[in-house]
């Protein structure tokens, strides 16, 4: 008797919880008038576009008539007429077998695979075909109602303007994180909670760029991860402030009211909201004269300090304005729009490293003066590139091309990401002094040893507010060193001095003050945010509507977030194994897989062979066995032969 009393108590709480959250719905959908038909009317449009059409009414209609069972009434049909008189129906009568007939431990299992699949984009052909070898798989059919029946509890808005876009409710989302948050860390309930709004473009495809705006907590441990970083709104158009003005007025209207009043009721319980922004700075300074006598906090002091009102005044000025076009769409105070550490890395290191290649060229340039016709050019430069590859960093140079298909003067590179600009950090050093000129060779090198070790020091997660100072006076003294060569070298000049060399002596300091460590700011986990919402363009959606599938995908893996499998913690014993031995066996294999080039010089061909010879001992048998058949040695039980005997071999 007192486990059916707990059953029914456990109903009844489910249902309140449902119930509330129906609610909740209603009152969004009253709100807004994003529900209207914005394009065709129903007869104007297609059969495709009329079949689409009707499914996205019959998940409305069902939603919005919810209450007809609690007058012991089923919905089963509903007909609708169009202006032309053609009549048309939606049924509401389930065929079996259903997900609802499954047992609980059969929906768990259910939800575990939806789960991973949609985590790893695996597409509903590729599940398909594999029930049909495996019978112990669930059913794709059920899969498929249950990705169903989960789409129609998300409310997903249209946006405005005439780029296509969709968002969700911020304030629910925010509401949900904040909840999980604080039950996961029970310490936090009565701190403010730390809100980080991020806003980034990333291209797609060839013709399709998305403005993404997502959201994450900062003191969530991932907050680096892209599980941490919710998509909140996506705009499929160009990068500019039109766009985005045109489509998200009632975004940013909801998340401006949200910073006004800077708290949330959860759970009966007044929470405090504190809103950042992150920081990717994209501005053009045209007054590169930084003065770098000042004290740390100059820029952050009274008169120095701009503010919202400050900006919103410029930005009617017609000159004199500081850069401030139009006014911000998100309120929020520039001392809490705290710089990004990863495009810290990238702007700097592009400056560094091209600096490097214009001083290369100019070597082969004068080398290349007096060199008879016929005889090698460019050496200096291709040699550098051979010795990035051998670090294991992809990298090439070429000329751009002109309209009429020749080529140009300028010289371009592959842009390399955060990973590979902080392994160049660390192996370039070491390099660099064979490439430049002698006299300053020293001083460049020091240069990036220098900033190196500024970098680690400002991303460094145990950081201190008093350690602000140490980050001031180091990245100060970089700069001037940076300047120290502007009379002996022409690509350090005081105007390379960019607006992120800046912002490392003059901002990052004061933020360290104020915030601590700014790697929880940091913009990896929006960045990695992007690269899933790529994958899901391209793996998980028809290309009809990728916005609406990136955010229903998002909200599928967030409420079956505890189908995540607890991954097992793995301990790094031997360091010099992936310190030394890693690397080591890793460039031997991109050695390995170069293709077999034949030149006309004897010589060369012998040292070659005579070296790749001495190498045989380090490879391993399956490398050996890869070596024979691309020098054409293929011998009958070669997957029998050992190491030795495939030595033997390849030195015959």
């Amino acid at each position: 008797m007192s486990s059916e009393i707990i059953k029914l108590k456990e109903e009844v709480q489910e249902l309140t919880e449902v119930n509330k959250n129906l609610i909740d719905y209603i009152e969004t959908l009253e709100k807004n008038n994003s529900m209207k038909c914005q394009g065709k009317k129903f007869h104007e449009g297609g059969k495709k576009q009329q079949s689409r059409k009707l499914r996205f009414l019959k998940n409305k209609t069902q939603c919005a008539l919810w209450f007809c069972e609690s007058f012991g009434l089923k919905l089963t049909s509903i007909k609708l007429q169009d202006e032309k008189g053609t009549i048309s129906s939606l049924n509401y009568q389930e065929s079996p077998p259903s997900i609802s007939d499954l047992s609980c431990d059969d929906h768990s299992n259910l939800e575990k695979v939806l789960f991973l699949l949609d985590k790893f984009c695996v597409s509903d052909e590729i599940y398909h075909e594999l029930t049909l070898v495996s019978e112990e798989l669930p059913r794709s059919y059920l899969i498929k109602q249950l990705r169903s029946n989960l789409n129609k509890t998300y409310h997903i808005e249209r946006t405005s303007g005439p780029c296509p876009g969709a968002m969700i409710n911020v304030t629910a989302t925010i509401k949900d994180h904040v909840e999980v948050l604080l039950a996961k860390k029970p310490e936090l309930k009565g701190q403010t909670i730390k809100v980080k709004i991020s806003g980034d473009g990333a291209k797609m495809t060839r013709s399709t760029n998305f403005m993404m705006f997502s959201l994450a907590l900062l003191q969530d441990d991932n907050v680096m991860s892209s599980k941490s970083n919710r998509t909140i709104a996506i705009i499929n158009g160009k990068e500019n402030y039109e766009t985005i003005a045109a489509s998200l007025p009632k975004f940013f209207q909801e998340v401006n009211g949200l910073i006004e009043s800077g708290t949330m009721l959860i759970d009966d319980t007044e929470v405090n909201l504190e809103f950042f922004s992150w920081g990717r700075f994209k501005i053009s300074c045209h007054d590169y004269g930084w003065d770098t006598s000042k004290c740390f906090n100059f820029y952050h002091q009274n008169k120095q300090k701009r503010t919202l009102e400050d900006i919103e005044k410029l930005c009617s000025k017609k000159s004199d304005n500081y850069g401030c076009i139009n006014p911000p769409l998100i309120k929020i105070d520039l001392d809490h729009v705290v710089p990004d550490e990863l495009h810290l890395l990238l702007r700097i290191t592009d400056r560094l490293l091209q600096n490097v290649i214009d001083e290369i060229l100019e070597r082969d340039a004068m080398l290349d003066f007096n060199k008879p016709k016929g005889q090698a050019k460019g050496v200096l430069l291709n040699e550098f590139v051979k010795d990035i590859h051998e670090r294991g960093v992809t990298f090439n140079t070429w000329y751009k091309k002109n309209a009429d298909g020749t080529a140009s003067n300028i010289l371009e590179y592959t842009s390399c990401v955060g990973a590979q600009k902080k392994l160049l950090l660390s192996e370039l050093p070491n390099i660099l002094p064979k490439y430049l000129f002698p006299d300053i060779a020293d001083v460049v090198t020091s240069i990036w040893s220098e900033f190196k070790n500024c970098y680690d020091l400002i991303t460094d997660s145990l950081l201190t507010h008093t350690s602000c100072y140490d980050v001031f006076h180091k990245a100060k003294k970089w700069i001037e060193l940076f300047c120290s060569l502007t009379l002996h070298v022409f690509v350090y000049r005081r105007d390379h001095v960019t607006p992120y060399m800046h912002i490392m002596c003059y901002h990052v300091p004061v933020f360290i003050e104020k915030y601590g460590s700014i790697k929880q700011f940091t913009g990896q986990g929006v960045e990695k945010n992007n690269d899933d919402a790529k994958r899901m363009v391209f793996q998980k959606s028809n290309k009809w509507d990728s916005v609406k599938d990136i955010l229903c995908t998002e909200s599928r893996q967030w409420d079956l977030k505890n189908c995540q499998r607890q991954k097992n913690c793995y301990t790094k014993r031997n360091l010099e194994y992936w310190d030394e031995t890693m690397k080591r066996q890793r460039k031997e294999w991109r050695q390995l897989s170069k293709p077999i080039v034949i030149t006309a010089d004897v010589n060369a061909t012998v040292d070659a062979e005579t070296c790749s010879r001495a190498n045989y001992s380090n490879f391993t048998a399956s490398q050996l066995r890869q070596k024979v058949r691309e020098m054409g040695l293929n011998r009958q039980g070669l997957a029998k032969m050992k190491k030795n005997e495939l030595i033997n071999l390849l030195q015959c």
